[in-house]
């Protein structure tokens, strides 16, 4: 319940320190919806930069953060108080809207739809986080952060020098409540990017199209797996889409605080992860574009405004991470930065090329088809587990035949084709490319109303077909929900499902609770969430601080044990095997201390 208390607070808070914000820019002729998410989107970037100055000041202590929301809420609930006759008139407004939408089957299908997926994700948002990435670094760098009332270099964990906004979020509730509120924040970001689609379409089209396009989303594998985590790509694609959402209005108003407002928005993105910086790059080309065929060169002005306002907002992370590593980019352009504890040694100019991703030679002309083959991959190939399959994609290529398209969806798909090539250069993970797929799920069902309009005895079936590919597409969503329900409401104890779920979770409970505050723990399983006392990373995968590489005898390992302060290791032995050379010579060094399954933590006893 507190968890939930949190939430409801943040976004309280978030809202209403936004608003005052959004007045500067003196925006009118903006609906109330319109508002509420451009002003929750400023203030919940401002809260996580405010904790981030916290972090870097050494003030991260639970009364401090306290203090904050208090503060905040009150300035909140004085505003409310201030604003409640305009509040009450647009409830009541959006509850006119439910019941003039009840005739409309299809479009009251929708709406129900998407209260089932948010409702079932909210239960699954209640469960203690468990997969990979959020036990890896998500949750992991927060909690070492709260530890240490302060935001430290942490070089066993190579993300921890990459943007991080999301997680200052994640700090500050789990200060305050626990790692569950983490969760509940990607929930309401789901559901703060499903009102800006059905915002954006009731500004530009009509809110049934914003219905269409945000069921159609939140209905595919790739977003409920997604929103259903503690990743932070639901939160990059908010931000970027709302990027584009101020781009459109900047277009058609050509007034200079939209595009400023665009440059924010992209920055906040940004500042959630490196891949962020893309849908920027697609919008700076084209107000670049606009701006010079509008103004051709007195635009320049608006152009270094734009770029100048956008770097301003992620520029703290990167240089943080040059202070830290030496590398602002951390990952990326290694040949020219250099750059300490990152990983690989052999890394290319960017973090992977396009031929390791796909086979292909970087001077062949298959290149053409890579944005192709990740969109194949997207909707048709590969685990089903990161897939988008969405039957409203195929009513994308149905534009072609349409007569007068609206500017702004022409605008969408440019930006949506753009984005995909970019991706498609820098990665092959289909989650990573989510900003550029919202904009196909809003051109397919723009084209979807527009053949509604053209074949209307038709429209019924093609509408109950929308309605069987959600429902269908629910799969994992339910999966999800059977399986985290019983801990969500208390009828399965937390300790119990984190043992069922997390392999590690026994032997590092162990470890927690037998062992010293002094003593060190070398994991060789990156899930290093749970711990209570230090630990180090040494899986090659997910750190560069610790490299075996090098190391050919039992004399080195142990001279590079004692250097680094291990006493115990957790591992098990076949990935000993595999990772450290000389693991048969260092197990005579090793005493047991307590296994799990294959599993097994060991005390150092080295000469």
């Amino acid at each position: 319940m507190s968890n939930l208390i949190f939430l409801i607070i943040l976004i309280l808070i978030g809202f209403t320190s936004g608003r005052h914000i959004l007045k500067l820019f003196k925006i009118q002729n903006i609906n109330y919806l319109t508002n509420f998410i451009f002003s929750t989107a400023f203030g919940l970037g401002i809260i996580g930069y405010l904790i981030l100055i916290l972090g870097l000041l050494g003030l991260l202590y639970k009364w401090i953060c306290l203090v904050l929301i208090s503060l905040f809420l009150i300035f909140s609930l004085w505003n409310l108080i201030k604003s409640r006759y305009v509040i009450i008139k647009n409830i009541k407004k959006i509850s006119n809207y439910i019941m003039q939408i009840k005739g409309k089957k299809f479009e009251f299908a929708l709406i129900l739809m998407l209260f089932i997926y948010f409702i079932l994700n909210l239960f699954i948002s209640l469960s203690p986080p468990i997969d990979l990435d959020s036990l890896v670094y998500h949750l992991s760098i927060p909690k070492i952060w709260i530890q240490n009332h302060k935001i430290i270099y942490i070089p066993y964990i190579l993300a921890s020098e990459m943007p991080l906004m999301t997680e200052t979020l994640y700090a500050f509730g789990m200060m305050l409540t626990s790692e569950i509120s983490a969760g509940l924040i990607i929930w309401a970001f789901g559901l703060l990017l499903a009102l800006s689609i059905i915002s954006f379409c009731k500004d530009n089209f009509s809110c049934h199209i914003g219905l269409l396009a945000s069921s159609a989303l939140c209905f595919t594998a790739l977003f409920i797996n997604t929103s259903t985590r503690t990743l932070v790509d639901i939160v990059t694609t908010f931000y970027a889409f709302l990027g584009f959402y101020a781009f459109i209005r900047y277009i058609k108003n050509d007034e200079r605080k939209w595009l400023i407002l665009c440059s924010l928005m992209c920055g906040f993105s940004a500042s959630t992860k490196h891949s962020g910086v893309i849908p920027f790059v697609v919008l700076f080309i084209m107000i670049f574009i606009t701006e010079i065929r509008r103004r051709k060169l007195n635009g320049i002005k608006n152009i270094i405004l734009c770029g100048f306002v956008f770097l301003a907002i992620p520029l703290i992370w990167y240089i943080k991470s040059f202070i830290n590593t030496g590398n602002p980019t951390v990952i990326y352009f290694t040949k020219i930065f250099g750059g300490k504890n990152l990983l690989p040694k052999d890394m290319s100019t960017l973090v992977v090329s396009w031929r390791s991703l796909y086979g292909f030679n970087n001077e062949s002309l298959n290149i053409l088809i890579l944005p192709l083959r990740l969109l194949a991959n997207s909707f048709f190939t590969g685990p089903s587990y990161w897939h988008l399959g969405a039957f409203i994609i195929a009513f994308v290529p149905i534009l072609l035949f349409i007569r007068k398209i609206d500017k702004s969806i022409k605008y969408l798909l440019l930006y949506s084709l753009s984005s995909i090539v970019l991706f498609s250069i820098v990665t092959s993970q289909t989650r990573l490319a989510i900003p550029a797929f919202v904009g196909l799920f809003i051109v397919g069902s723009y084209s979807a109303y527009r053949i509604f309009d053209y074949l209307n005895n038709y429209k019924r079936t093609i509408q109950i077909i929308f309605i069987a590919s959600l429902i269908i597409n629910t799969d994992p969503l339910i999966n999800e929900f059977i399986k985290r329900f019983p801990v969500a409401v208390g009828l399965e104890n937390r300790e119990d499902y984190i043992k069922r779920r997390v392999e590690t979770y026994k032997v590092i409970e162990y470890a927690n609770h037998n062992l010293n505050k002094d003593s060190k723990v070398l994991t060789m399983d990156a899930r290093g969430f749970h711990f209570d006392i230090p630990y180090v990373v040494g899986s090659p995968n997910f750190q560069g601080f610790i490299i075996f590489d090098d190391i050919s005898s039992i004399s080195q390992l142990s001279d590079m044990l004692k250097e680094k302060g291990i006493t115990h290791i957790l591992t098990t032995d076949t990935i000993a095997k595999s990772v450290i050379p000389p693991w048969n010579e260092l197990k005579n060094n090793l005493i047991p201390l307590y296994s799990s399954g294959n599993l097994y933590l060991y005390k150092l006893n080295l000469p």
